[in-house]
This record gives C-alpha cells, sequence and structure tokens, in this order.
C-alpha cells in the first residue's frame, strides 16, 4: 500500500460513504471501488461494508487505517526531516488555530511570515480548541493558536489578553442592564475532552460571575446565537446589547462600548494562547514561526 493508498482510505474512513469520498477524489465511484477490492485482495481482508447508503470499516479495516495514518505521518517527518537539512528555510508548515483569530487576526500575519520564507508553504486547519490539542499531540499540527484556558503540559505562549466590552446601538445605564434585552453569544458545547477544555463553557461562567457580581436578577436573554459577527448585526439594528471580545471590533464600529470590570476592578478578559511540543522546534521552520509570533506586539498587527 503505497501513499496514495494511504491518503485514499483516510478520505473513505472521514466520509463513511464512497460517494463523497470519490467527490473529493475527483474520481468515479467504481473507480473508487474497484481500488477498495483491490487493497482487500491485496491485504487478504475486508476493509469495507455496505450499511445503508454509507459504508461501514470492519475491524481489520480500522486496523488498515490506523496504518494508513502512521505511514503517512512517517512520510510527513521524512519529507520534514529532508527539508531540515537544507540552508534556505522551506517546507510545510501545519497550523491549528481557532477559528475566531484565524478570522479576525492570523490573515495579515501569515501574510507577513510568508513575505519573508516565501518557499514555506503554510497547511491551515480552523478547528475547536480539543482538535488542536490532538492533533499537536499525534504530529499532525506543529503549532496551534487557541483560546481559553485548558490544560497543555508542553510549551505555551501568552500572545495576548484582550478585554470583554458590552456593546450597543444606543448609549445605556449599566444599572438598567436587567430590563435590556440581551443579544447572548453561546456556541455549540462538546464535553470536555482530556485537556481540561470545555469550549466556551469557562468564557460563559465568567460573563455570568461578572453579572452576578454587578446585579441580584438574572439577565433578559432574548436572542442566542452563535457567531460574533452576528451578534453584532443585531445590535447594530437595536435589537439589543451584547458582551463581545475586544478581536472582533473594528475602528469602522460605531458602537457604543463599554468595558467589563468586576467591581473590584479586575477586567473580564480572553487570554490567545501558542501551543506548541518542544520537539517540534528542531524543525526550522516551526522555530522560526514561534519566533515570529513571540516578536510580534501583543496587540497584534490587523489590516
Amino acid at each position: 500500500m503505497d501513499v496514495k493508498d494511504c491518503e485514499v482510505l483516510l478520505i473513505i474512513y472521514e466520509e463513511q460513504n464512497l460517494s463523497k469520498a470519490a467527490e473529493r477524489l475527483y474520481i468515479t465511484q467504481p473507480a473508487l471501488t474497484y481500488r477498495i477490492r483491490q487493497l482487500e485482495k491485496q491485504f487478504q481482508l475486508q476493509i469495507v461494508q455496505k450499511e445503508g447508503k454509507n459504508i461501514k470499516f470492519t475491524s481489520e479495516g480500522e486496523h488498515l487505517v490506523e496504518y494508513a495514518k502512521k505511514t503517512l505521518q512517517e512520510e510527513h517527518r521524512f519529507k520534514e526531516f529532508i527539508a531540515n537539512l537544507k540552508s534556505e528555510i522551506q517546507g510545510t508548515l501545519r497550523l491549528g488555530v481557532s477559528s475566531h483569530f484565524t478570522q479576525y487576526r492570523l490573515a495579515p500575519i501569515l501574510h507577513h511570515f510568508l513575505q519573508q520564507y516565501p518557499k514555506i508553504q503554510v497547511f491551515l486547519n480552523t478547528s475547536p480548541n480539543q482538535e488542536i490539542f490532538q492533533s499537536l499531540q499525534n504530529g499532525t499540527f506543529h503549532v496551534g493558536i487557541v483560546r481559553g484556558t485548558f490544560n497543555w503540559v508542553d510549551q505555551k505562549y501568552l500572545i495576548n489578553e484582550e478585554p470583554f466590552y458590552l456593546i450597543s446601538n444606543d448609549e445605556i445605564h449599566l444599572e438598567k442592564l436587567p430590563e435590556l434585552p440581551r443579544i447572548n453569544y453561546r456556541s455549540d458545547t462538546p464535553p470536555m475532552n482530556k485537556f481540561g477544555y470545555k469550549p466556551d463553557t469557562l468564557l460563559m461562567e465568567a460573563i455570568d460571575g461578572w453579572w452576578k457580581d454587578h446585579f441580584e436578577v438574572p439577565p433578559l436573554i432574548t436572542m442566542n446565537v452563535n457567531n460574533y459577527e452576528t451578534c453584532k448585526q443585531l445590535v447594530q439594528h437595536g435589537l439589543g446589547y451584547s458582551i463581545v471580545p475586544e478581536i472582533c471590533l473594528k475602528p469602522q464600529d460605531r458602537f457604543f462600548k463599554y468595558q467589563m470590570l468586576f467591581k473590584n476592578g479586575q477586567p473580564l478578559v480572553r487570554k490567545t494562547w501558542l501551543i506548541y511540543k518542544e520537539s517540534a522546534l528542531e524543525l526550522n521552520l516551526v522555530k522560526e514561526f514561534v519566533q515570529y509570533i513571540k516578536s510580534l506586539n501583543l496587540h497584534l498587527p490587523m489590516e
């Protein structure tokens, strides 16, 4: 089984559907079925079986998928080793980055970095934090940029610490907040993983803590949305106030902004971290990217 077979097998495993896998591979479904049959003939086992419109991997097929993953990881490591021997920094930098950081800050950072190192290619995956942690552990990603609070035992660097703001289309008196409609940001929340990270749950608890620090009655939540830009649009049309991080606010936004402070004067903040494994620094392109991020001002450039 060569590298291409491994890639094909992983795509089939990701899709669990031959039609969708064939579309991703730009081949016909019969051609893909033939390829599976050839692999089954080569290894003398059944890889998949039909399950309605989808397919299911047999236990032997699952083992073959694990073998394919390890084969591709070794292929990546070998290519990285060869690229690392060359004097000019080159190769593929594999990044896992939180969606909010990607949306609001990442583009100018990558642009400037790649101007300095034009022979580096970037493989970027915008992922939830727990997927970034797992991909760093198994070597799929070199570096991660994540937001929030979590347990990470290897290397991490605080990129910035941004405040939260209460925004409104009209000037408001904060003591009147319990009477005003809130447009509430709330993301989908998977269960806590082994890294102690429960996406946005700790943030929601912190916001709830700020509220209880100031008020004895619950907020008047009239809308729940899972996107900060949607929050801003609804606020802009006078449908209520919202609580958003500084990262999503632009100079041209015309909101009334109120920084969220606890009664003791401490601000409500969200931290953004650069995380990686110490062993990843053996690759020159990773070392240069980490040093580049550390050289940036805490208030990262926006374009």
